[in-house]
């Protein structure tokens, strides 16, 4: 499918989070939440709105001390913005192309021509991301199809030798059947609290959700696990044997758990 960008709408709103989440140096409160729409048009003319969203999370991709939590979630709009009008000037200039091409193209205009080690490389990508998926979303909408129905009949003109070499004539037709059913894995942050007795009373959320790890464990039967850790011994290792007795006692069958330390653990041991 060949499509063409006609114009792109972005718009934000400051959302609550259930729970403060911290992970690295930040705790998440509120956060913006954006969602970019984009539209587009095929070469034989039928007309598609797709749609991306994702929250501005501040301190996700630049670690920058220096910069406010504003001024980082500024920062990942601004990137949005900037993939849209440029993808949109690409496919005005060359013409409706598959959805790969146009993400592609974009990629090394944005990120591809930079040095790997600029603090912003990131936060360009996310710019790009959120372009490509909202134009997924607009191909599989065109053609009816679901993005696993869609990958897999060549819709979006993938092509993986493109991106790695090595894979050669590999195509996504050549993916495994699809599953039914994934395993989830659970992200357990800094502040959150294990048991009942690490809630205050004062800090209860009463909605009919799980607030606890031994609540989350038992409602969803979670078994794998991403662990935040702050890179401090004194504090990490008390906080991972916790976890570890909550989970061997309250977990059903063989668990898993790989450990987040973001910038703040600087070398594995």
């Amino acid at each position: 499918m060949f499509l063409r960008i006609l114009e792109h709408r972005f718009v934000q709103r400051s959302i609550q989070t259930r729970l403060p989440f911290k992970f690295g140096v930040q705790i998440l409160r509120d956060v913006p939440l954006a969602e970019l729409k984009i539209e587009v048009e095929t070469a034989d003319g039928r007309r598609e709105m797709g749609r991306a969203g994702d929250l501005l999370v501040p301190k996700w991709f630049e670690k920058n001390p220096g910069r406010t939590p504003e001024e980082d979630s500024m920062a990942l709009a601004a990137s949005v913005e900037r993939a849209a009008d440029l993808a949109r000037e690409l496919t005005v200039t060359a013409g409706p192309h598959p959805v790969f091409d146009i993400a592609e193209v974009l990629r090394i205009e944005r990120v591809g021509s930079r040095n790997h080690g600029d603090a912003d490389v990131l936060v360009r990508g996310f710019g790009v991301a959120m372009v490509e998926r909202a134009i997924i979303d607009a191909a599989c909408r065109l053609a009816e199809v679901s993005f696993d129905q869609g990958i897999r009949g060549d819709l979006f003109g993938f092509q993986a030798r493109r991106l790695v070499a090595e894979t050669g004539d590999w195509s996504p037709a050549m993916l495994p059947a699809r599953l039914d059913r994934l395993p989830v894995r659970h992200t357990i942050g800094m502040l959150d609290p294990l048991t009942d007795d690490d809630v205050d009373p004062g800090d209860r959320v009463d909605d009919g959700l799980p607030q606890t790890l031994v609540q989350d464990i038992r409602r969803y039967g979670l078994r794998r696990f991403k662990i935040k850790i702050c890179g401090e011994r004194e504090l990490d290792e008390p906080r991972l044997r916790a976890i570890a007795a909550v989970v061997s006692r309250h977990a059903d069958g063989d668990t898993a758990f790989t450990l987040d330390g973001n910038e703040q653990c600087v070398d594995l041991d």
